[in-house]
């Protein structure tokens, strides 16, 4: 009888780790974000302007889909102390570019905001400045009907 217990265990344990891995699969399609690089300094040429600073970033978004996906807009969803001080609400890239199965695509940005009697500590403190990115995609499928 305990041998049975102990099978049915063992059978349940790996039914439920073979379920979780079958989801992981379907996380490495469509796009995904290898990579993003940021930078925080004045804004244009006047570098002694430490009120107004700009967070300049680049993302790289990667196609890992069957099939291409055209990006239409990529949007950061910054964290609520740092979007108070933005002075442009108005984050959303228009990118409208086909990113082919198996390819890379650049996408960069640039966020004025306010910095008025901050120190560089202050602002390092609000990190991270994005919490989340959407992006709206557009895919084609193929089906005869």
């Amino acid at each position: 009888m305990n041998n049975k217990v102990a099978i049915m265990l063992l059978l349940s344990v790996f039914l439920l780790l073979a379920g979780c891995s079958g989801n992981n699969a379907l996380n490495t399609m469509g796009i995904e974000i290898n990579s993003i690089t940021s930078s925080i300094g004045a804004v244009g040429e006047n570098t002694n302007d430490f009120e107004t600073q700009s967070f300049k970033y680049i993302m790289t978004l990667t196609n890992n889909d069957a099939s291409d996906i055209k990006i239409v807009s990529v949007e950061p969803v910054l964290s609520q102390e740092f979007q108070d001080r933005v002075s442009d609400r108005d984050t959303v890239i228009h990118v409208n570019k086909t990113v082919i199965k198996g390819s890379s695509l650049d996408v960069s940005g640039e966020i004025v905001f306010d910095a008025k009697g901050l120190t560089k500590e202050q602002i390092i403190s609000m990190e991270p400045f994005i919490k989340e990115i959407r992006i709206i995609e557009e895919r084609i499928i193929n089906k005869s009907f």
